[in-house]
């Protein structure tokens, strides 16, 4: 069965990005799997786990709405879901 952490606080700088990367490593260390999903809006977490070329592939996909975020953007502005 999975097991679902989170880390939340809204304010920043209190180290969510660095204990949230740090965990996710010792888990997968352990053979665990393990998915991070960043909605950070800094994009701190996922620029530093892809580097910058990767991830600026990644957001590119935005404009064509190939994201999680551009899927959940209807349910945030309560206009409903996006295409799957």
């Amino acid at each position: 069965m999975a097991k679902f952490i989170s880390t939340f606080n809204n304010k920043g700088g209190v180290g969510k990005t660095t204990l949230t990367w740090n965990l996710a490593d010792a888990l997968a260390e352990r053979g665990e799997r393990v998915l991070l999903i960043d909605f950070d809006p800094q994009c701190n977490l996922s620029i530093a786990m892809l580097g910058g070329n990767s991830f600026k592939d990644i957001v590119s996909d935005v404009v064509s709405g190939k994201t999680i975020r551009a899927f959940l953007q209807g349910y945030l502005q309560n206009t409903g879901p996006g295409p799957i």
